[in-house]
């Protein structure tokens, strides 16, 4: 978990260097990562909250992806699918 604690950690520096109104499909990319990185979270603890995290910055990333990142779409609603998975296998 320190690993990820230090991702994140970079993940939110990031965030403050590359902000949307400066760098919005940089932003998009940073925002995508912390969403793959709470989705990895959740394969490691198993709480919801991670999931809830992955899908909230997946779909704030979800829209500007769409404007021109196809593979990012693609690879984006491959990844809220696997959220949607770990739902139901939680419910």
């Amino acid at each position: 978990m320190i690993l990820l604690d230090e991702a994140h950690s970079h993940y939110e520096e990031a965030l403050r260097v590359w902000p949307p109104e400066k760098a919005l499909f940089d932003w998009t990319n940073i925002i995508g990562g912390l969403g793959e990185l709470a989705l990895d979270r959740f394969a490691l603890d198993q709480n919801s909250y991670h999931l809830d995290e992955a899908e909230r910055r997946l779909l704030d990333a979800k829209p500007v992806m769409e404007k021109g990142h196809e593979p990012f779409v693609e690879h984006c609603d491959d990844l809220l699918a696997q959220i949607a998975a770990a739902r139901a296998s939680i419910a």
